[in-house]
């Protein structure tokens, strides 16, 4: 799938920026893009739900958050290398 691919390169930019708020914004992103590709490989949109209900909402974003805080508690780098001229 196309849309996953794409989403594992970006994995890396929320530990690339360096303002901590924007960096949280995209792992909660992030989160959501991957439960609701998850989703899309075992459903038909047009026929099944494929939305995420608020409290898968709630619990993906403060799974999300509380994966980035970790990973910049503990100092670690980006998962991935940064883009070439990045």
């Amino acid at each position: 799938m196309r849309t996953e691919s794409l989403l594992d390169e970006s994995k890396s930019l929320a530990a690339e920026v360096k303002d901590f708020r924007l960096g949280l914004e995209i792992s909660v992103i992030q989160a959501f893009a991957d439960k609701i590709v998850g989703l899309l490989k075992v459903r038909d949109p047009l026929c099944e739900a494929v939305h995420l209900g608020p409290m898968q909402l709630l619990a993906h974003s403060l799974g999300g958050m509380a994966g980035e805080v970790t990973r910049r508690a503990m100092g670690r780098r980006p998962v991935s290398k940064p883009a070439a001229g990045a």
